[in-house]
């Protein structure tokens, strides 16, 4: 049981602390036959006056609570959700194919930015200006410890000097096409543009969309897994068998002086093939089947009894080798030059 002691209520002290005064207020009471003291901090105190001084504001309990509130707020503001998944799945990727290697080789610390673009480019495809959003919603930044911002001006000041460093693209390249396996696979694609484009967009009436418009070409060559290796970028009318040259020149400085080209069936006409025999390019291309002798060849083929059973990549085979000729056309290539056609070359036996 608690209750007040007769005689004693509410007093108020006080007491001094190193120079200063601190007035408390004391009440008495008695609690299960015990006298119990309770003192309650009223302030400082007028060393002359005895009188409580004004609270300030910045140190009352209240403030006290209100600034420890917005410590714990800040605190969360520190703590952050990312999503990660596919950032360390791209960094697996990247490191099997020795990607992000071969950047800070060709290109320093700069090439840590270009993978990190890249990544958030492939996560969330669009305008390349908005990357950034994609950079701070996943853990990207983080891992790879990117400090600049990556907004749109920062973006554009960054590519434009990328696309400056020629000999860093170069090695880069040099590096790409030293690593892969000494097949190259090549091909070319135009984009139309209404750009000047260093002066590479040639118009084009009646392109392959149907537009008469200026067109840029484009060659890639990739390994065959088709990991890209080099890219490079041409006027939009230069032939292929240009792309091709120029292609085998860059391989060759790079390294690979054996390298065994692929084309596809587009790349296959009888000029081509005898301008690559004649510079003595190793090379393998599908067949077009439009042509008169490859359908020769076929009808040959269902009948032969020399064909052999193969297995690649799991998959059974029938497989004959033969052999085609080249001959010269009646008529002249579009740039032109003679033009050849494929013909059947049959066996002759000779009887004894």
């Amino acid at each position: 049981m608690v209750r007040p002691r007769d005689g004693d209520g509410i007093k108020r002290t006080i007491v001094k602390r190193g120079d200063r005064f601190y007035a408390y207020e004391v009440t008495s009471t008695m609690e299960n036959g015990k006298k119990k003291t309770v003192s309650t901090y009223l302030g400082r105190v007028d060393p002359d006056t005895k009188e409580l001084l004004p609270k300030i504001p910045e140190k009352s309990a209240e403030n006290r609570r209100k600034i420890a509130k917005e410590k714990e707020i800040a605190i969360l503001k520190g703590v952050s959700s990312k999503e990660y998944g596919a950032t360390y799945l791209l960094h697996e990727v990247q490191l099997r194919m020795s990607l992000g290697e071969d950047l800070m080789r060709a290109f320093g610390n700069s090439g840590k930015t270009i993978l990190a673009a890249a990544m958030a480019y492939l996560m969330e495809p669009g305008a390349f200006r908005n990357i950034d959003s994609t950079l701070e919603r996943t853990y990207i930044r983080e891992f790879y410890d990117l400090r600049a911002s990556m907004d749109s001006g920062t973006l554009s000041d960054f590519t434009r000097n990328l696309g400056e460093k020629a000999m860093n693209i170069d090695r880069f390249f040099e590096l790409r096409v030293k690593g892969s396996n000494g097949l190259v696979a090549w091909d070319t694609t135009t984009n139309g543009t209404y750009s000047e484009l260093d002066q590479m967009a040639e118009y084009v009436v009646n392109n392959k969309d149907g537009e008469d418009i200026k067109q840029t070409k484009t060659g890639f060559a990739t390994d065959m897994r088709g990991i890209p290796l080099m890219f490079r970028h041409y006027p939009g009318t230069i032939s292929d068998i240009a792309t091709v040259d120029r292609m085998v020149s860059d391989i060759e400085r790079y390294g690979k002086k054996d390298a065994l080209f692929v084309f596809d069936r587009g790349f296959v006409s009888g000029a081509n093939v005898k301008h690559l025999l004649d510079k003595g390019i190793r090379f393998t291309a599908p067949a077009n089947t439009s042509s008169k002798a490859i359908k020769t060849l076929m009808s040959r083929f269902v009948k032969t009894n020399e064909s052999l059973d193969m297995i690649h990549d799991g998959h059974a085979y029938k497989v004959w080798k033969t052999q085609i000729g080249l001959t010269e056309a009646d008529r002249l290539s579009a740039d032109g030059s003679q033009a050849y056609s494929f013909h059947g070359v049959r066996r002759c036996r000779t009887r004894g």
